[in-house]
């Protein structure tokens, strides 16, 4: 996602999971959130969920990043 009009934010990276917002900002309704799984330097897609709202998509975002939390972390950022 390198074009200007695409935009990609990580919301957590918890060294497992990855949480990434996704918008383009051709089309200002959609926001996408990506779950990946982390290993090493790989990554898998595991799941998109998509939202008419950025604040919806960010609240989603922060709760599946503290429940996939590792054991013994902290805080998601």
């Amino acid at each position: 996602m390198n074009s200007p009009t695409r935009q990609r934010t990580v919301i957590s990276n918890n060294g497992t999971w990855v949480f990434e917002l996704l918008h383009d900002r051709t089309d200002p309704c959609v926001w996408i959130i990506r779950r990946s799984r982390a290993f090493l330097w790989f990554r898998w897609k595991r799941s998109l969920y998509w939202f008419f709202d950025r604040n919806n998509a960010l609240e989603f975002a922060r709760t599946q990043a503290a429940v996939h939390r590792p054991a013994g972390k902290g805080t998601p950022a």
